[in-house]
């Protein structure tokens, strides 16, 4: 009766909160990815404007859209090209 469905409840309960810590580590471990990966991609972009390649150059380089690129060089200029921390947000909060 009353105890095996308080049982049932906390397990359900239990289970619920389980899965929702789960999702929530999964996310934090995606966003640190992408965080990562835009910060691979900003320092691969500047080394490659500090050799002089032009945004088609650096697209062909890193296999992406040259509009992608140009929209990150424009982003690295606006926030200074130093300030890594600060583009990888901006480009994170755009999507």
């Amino acid at each position: 009766g009353y105890e095996a469905v308080r049982r049932g409840v906390k397990n359900v309960m239990c289970g619920e909160v389980i899965e929702h810590e789960a999702k929530r580590i999964l996310n934090r471990g995606i966003a640190q990815g992408r965080r990562q990966g835009l910060t691979k991609t900003i320092n691969q972009i500047q080394r490659k404007l500090q050799k002089g390649k032009s945004i088609s150059q650096i697209a062909d380089d890193l296999e992406d859209e040259e509009s992608n690129i140009r929209h990150i060089v424009n982003i690295m200029e606006e926030c200074g090209m130093e300030n890594v921390e600060e583009i990888v947000e901006r480009l994170l909060v755009e999507g």
